[in-house]
């Protein structure tokens, strides 16, 4: 299965992801196409695992850069599936923080996003609706939004649900534009 490589361009209004994914498992058994060194990272990278996240960050770093984001672009992370009073600690947390650190185009803003009630995992459930999603994720620091540009970043893409959600409440919010980078797509077999 060949990937085509997806133009950075399209942070800006959909979500760019830099490879694709491939699950561990297909249909009960084992994908065959699963790779160790990116798909098996990125599964390190989603356990916390530091060489992931440092491996990670640099990718992500280098994604950024393309973009030519203007001075004082601020990042968040998407939440994950849970709901928690905080982001800090999680993996896209560590990776914002240490872009931050060494670009200082960037201002990190880990808790810009809150997921405020658990909603089931894609890959185990069919219902991650927009309005579900929309309904369990707020925008926690409003003020420092308005007017900026932003950047959120999640790990992994399966339908982009979730980036428009987020894309949808930072515009809410008073952003004045919205990227999406994703480190991969799960690529969809069927």
């Amino acid at each position: 299965m060949e990937h085509v490589r997806e133009d950075p361009a399209t942070a800006w209004t959909a979500t760019y992801c830099l490879r694709p994914y491939h699950p561990r498992t297909l249909c009960g058994g084992p994908n065959p196409e699963f790779c160790a060194f990116s798909d098996g990272r990125l599964l390190d990278f989603k356990e916390g695992k530091s060489y992931a996240i440092e491996a990670e960050s640099h990718r992500f770093r280098e994604a950024l850069g393309l973009l030519e984001p203007p001075d004082g672009t601020i990042l968040v992370i998407v939440p994950g599936h849970e709901a928690r009073d905080s982001n800090a600690g999680r993996p896209l947390a560590r990776v914002v923080a240490a872009v931050a650190n060494t670009d200082r185009r960037y201002v990190p803003l880990i808790d810009g996003l809150i997921r405020t009630r658990t909603v089931l995992r894609r890959s185990t459930s069919a219902e991650r609706s927009f309005g579900t999603n929309i309904r369990s994720v707020r925008v926690s620091e409003p003020k420092r939004v308005k007017g900026a540009v932003v950047i959120a970043l999640d790990d992994t893409v399966t339908t982009g649900t979730t980036f428009a959600v987020v894309r949808c409440l930072l515009l809410e919010a008073g952003a004045s534009r919205v990227g999406a980078v994703a480190l991969a797509r799960t690529v969809k077999y069927f």
